[in-house]
């Protein structure tokens, strides 16, 4: 059995749990998904792209989950919040030690979606973006 690129399973410092889909079920429709997820003006910020697309991952890549709060500016109660699947733009409204957790575990996916280079490695010489101040 192969190991996983990012944990089944996560706790979350609010006391609440994600679960993941198995990234090896990525699709090619997933990546286009991924890749339409980043704002279209070429003169954003590289990271800013970058951050888009693990996002949109992250929305996609939620399973199931159990956050024991209403996340600020939703109506939705605790343990009742729907996956980001089922109510994007969600996710961005958890509180942020989650939401960290949550999109630092599901940034190693982007190696599938760029090459094998991670956004951990964006500004580092000889990966597709350019350093900073070079």
């Amino acid at each position: 059995m192969a190991t996983r690129i990012i944990p089944e399973r996560i706790d979350l410092p609010s006391g609440g749990w994600v679960e993941f889909h198995d990234p090896e079920d990525l699709t090619g429709a997933d990546h286009r998904r991924v890749m339409a997820g980043v704002n279209g003006d070429p003169s954003a910020p590289r990271v800013g792209m970058a951050m888009d697309m693990v996002y949109t991952m992250a929305e996609l890549m939620v399973k199931k989950w159990s956050i024991p709060y209403g996340p600020r500016g939703t109506e939705y109660f605790a343990d009742d919040v729907p996956i980001p699947e089922n109510a994007p733009g969600v996710l961005e409204k958890l509180r942020m030690p989650d939401y960290a957790v949550i999109i630092g575990a599901v940034t190693p996916i982007m190696a599938l979606i760029n090459g094998k280079v991670s956004v951990d490695d964006a500004g580092k010489p000889g990966t597709p973006t350019r350093p900073a101040g070079g």
